[in-house]
């Protein structure tokens, strides 16, 4: 309620009975907000738990005490992926769906494939939280030819959330999908006289 107030001191901890740190300042008595850690996203830690006091400063840089200590914590890292599926007996692919995440600070999706006993290699960067779906192709662009799997190939997938300060989920359970078989020769061919 002072007039001669011209800022406002920002501190911050990482534990209630911390040392407080400044970290920045409010200008104008009438400038009551700050945000700690820039816009969004911000630079502090996911799931991080952070104290604040606050000082009003006037002209001649005299300060009050310190204000209630207040406690906050930043937002969680996005959950797994659920409901991820791949349907088998495709031609050269596997189509995949799965669950939109439930965070809405998630903005896109990461597809990861590996074969048997093979690392995982991430397959494509999704940058829409609403796009549930992927057909793995192996890479091949035009949609009217065969994709580029192996034929009668096992394959496995996993799927991961990211969010706006691309902070990653952990990956989904793992599915597993198998291509289409290339059909067996004909056998037992004969020949007749007629």
């Amino acid at each position: 309620p002072e007039a001669d107030v011209v800022r406002y001191d920002v501190y911050q901890a990482r534990t209630a009975d911390g040392a407080f740190t400044k970290i920045g300042a409010a200008q104008g008595r009438m400038t009551a907000q700050y945000t700690d850690g820039g816009g969004n996203p911000g630079t502090l830690e996911d799931e991080g738990t952070y104290f604040y006091r606050i000082r009003a400063v006037n002209g001649v840089t005299a300060e009050s005490a310190d204000s209630e200590t207040v406690r906050a914590t930043t937002r969680p890292v996005p959950p797994p992926v659920q409901q991820v599926a791949a349907k088998s007996a495709r031609p050269r692919e596997v189509p995949l769906s799965w669950e939109a995440s439930p965070d809405i600070a998630v903005v896109g999706y990461e597809v990861w494939r590996a074969t048997a006993g093979g690392d995982w290699v991430q397959i494509v960067r999704i940058a829409d939280r609403s796009g549930t779906s992927y057909c793995d192709r192996g890479g091949q662009k035009d949609a009217s030819a065969l994709g580029l799997l192996a034929d009668g190939t096992d394959y496995q997938y996993k799927v991961v959330a990211y969010n706006a300060a691309n902070v990653r989920s952990s990956a989904s359970e793992p599915v597993a999908a198998t291509t289409k078989v290339i059909p067996v020769p004909p056998s037992g061919l004969e020949t007749s006289r007629e």
